[in-house]
């Protein structure tokens, strides 16, 4: 299911982070196959896309050893609460249902044997915990310097998902802008870089709430 993520990552605590994102997704022994399925289907595109952005973001940034693993680990596990949530509630609106953030902390503390026994040190693991419970809230002075890479890169692969697929004006139109680009020159991927590394920062309050 996970093969393609798996050579993907770069580091060995990068592949554990998969295993574990595997792991969660077959744990409950009520969910069908076809019901395991659907919900990775439905996350897979954005948490590789989140993943690889995030790495792109750490490479240019300089990061490497325990913060670039830091870094690829939580953008892996960022949304790994959310199988919990659609299971339980049928959806992934935290308002209604549960904080996808700390449900995904929850299993990184649960799994920080596996992420130990692949490198990643034991303050490395607390700050992968607490940047992926950061990652859907607001900024906090003090927060791991991973936090704002991983918020940055799920909310704008949110907005590139939609210049991708032309829904959404409004977020082309602010990308495109933020970007400085030219749409008809203009790769997604290589703006949202940009924009994570502070070039040309978004606007305030454009993308609305943190997803």
């Amino acid at each position: 299911m996970l093969h393609k993520a798996k050579a993907e990552a770069m580091t060995p605590a990068g592949r554990a982070a998969i295993f574990i994102l595997e792991e969660t997704l077959i744990a409950n022994p009520r969910s069908t196959e076809e019901h395991r399925r659907l919900m990775w289907a439905n996350k897979r595109g954005h948490t590789l896309r989140v993943a690889r952005l995030a790495r792109r973001v750490s490479t240019l940034m300089g990061l490497q050893g325990q913060d670039a693993a830091i870094v690829e680990v939580a953008a892996i596990l960022h949304d790994a609460g959310r199988f919990e949530q659609i299971r339980r509630f049928a959806t992934y609106t935290d308002s209604v249902s549960m904080d996808h953030g700390a449900a995904s902390a929850a299993i990184v503390r649960k799994h920080r044997g596996a992420l130990l026994a692949a490198g990643l040190h034991t303050d490395a693991i607390r700050t992968v915990e607490e940047t992926v419970r950061m990652h859907n809230k607001l900024p906090k002075p003090h927060e791991p310097f991973a936090a704002d890479i991983i918020r940055d890169c799920d909310r704008l692969d949110i907005v590139a998902s939609a210049i991708r697929t032309h829904e959404n004006k409004r977020h082309r139109h602010v990308f495109f802008h933020a970007a400085g680009a030219v749409p008809e020159r203009f790769t997604p991927d290589s703006g949202c870089v940009d924009l994570v590394l502070g070039r040309q920062p978004l606007p305030s309050g454009a993308l609305g709430d943190p997803s």
